[in-house]
């Protein structure tokens, strides 16, 4: 018998891609860029103390921490392969040059909890909505050396997880529509769309990218440019709320640090 082939279906038009970013477009949720802002003071605050503690611990700081940075848990990621996503599963301390702490999506989504509930994150998301990385935070097979440009950092063995710090960013996630079905995952011109807003929105508040990295917009058709699209952004978030944050993430931080110094000892 022959060996057959899946059958070669018909993908949405451009047409079709374009009315459903500008359904899709109404329904993003941001963070307010005055939060933003009060979350990039606070780690210029703390640069200088938290450079020194990763430095002693030898983790790399340069994925988490530059000057305004937004990263809003800076030593935390997601765990990567086997033995990472094991020794998570089964609750083992973990550290190494990489990180201090691993995480399954629960720290990108302290500030926004506390944004809008002014409380800790928990299993229970916004009815109808999931949360979205916009850009890629894990190396293997990253969309970040298309979608960026500058002087990228050399991804090795001895050098990975450089854009760790993208994970918990907090102008790096947006919470869309389940019934979207990730269009941030799977249209790299939704995509486009969408890191043309994140520029947009928080470009005038902190550096959204490590390395002195900059979005390239370079070379794309000039219906997908933002300004093109009948579009006003959805800033939520209550700025009210954001001392209690800052107070929950420095003392996790604190914490996590003060565990990660234990296990060198």
């Amino acid at each position: 018998m022959p060996r057959l082939h899946w059958p070669a279906w018909q993908t949405p038009s451009e047409t079709v891609l374009l009315e459903l970013a500008k359904s899709l477009l109404p329904h993003i949720q941001l963070l307010h860029p005055d939060i933003v802002t009060r979350i990039v003071d606070d780690n210029n605050r703390r640069y200088t103390e938290l450079k020194q503690a990763f430095e002693e611990l030898g983790i790399s700081t340069n994925p988490y921490l530059w000057p305004n940075s937004p990263v809003a848990f800076p030593g935390i990621r997601r765990p990567l392969g086997r033995d990472e996503v094991r020794a998570f599963d089964n609750r083992q301390p973990s550290k190494s040059h990489t990180h201090f702490c691993l995480d399954d999506n629960t720290y990108p989504k302290w500030v926004w909890s506390f944004m809008l509930r002014n409380r800790k994150p928990d299993n229970i998301n916004p009815k109808g909505y999931a949360l979205a990385h916009v850009l890629d935070h894990k190396d293997y097979k990253t969309r970040n050396t298309v979608e960026l440009k500058g002087n990228f950092p050399v991804i090795n063995d001895n050098n990975n997880n450089v854009f760790a710090g993208l994970y918990t960013s907090c102008v790096n996630t947006i919470w869309t529509p389940t019934a979207l079905f990730k269009p941030t995952d799977h249209s790299p011109k939704i995509r486009f769309l969408i890191n043309q807003i994140i520029h947009k929105s928080y470009n005038e508040v902190c550096a959204i990218l490590p390395y002195n990295l900059e979005f390239n917009f370079d070379n794309t058709d000039s219906e997908w440019h933002v300004s093109n699209f009948d579009y006003k952004p959805n800033f939520v978030g209550n700025i009210s709320f954001i001392n209690g944050f800052l107070t929950s993430r420095n003392a996790v931080l604190d914490e996590l640090i003060e565990r990660a110094q234990s296990l060198t000892c």
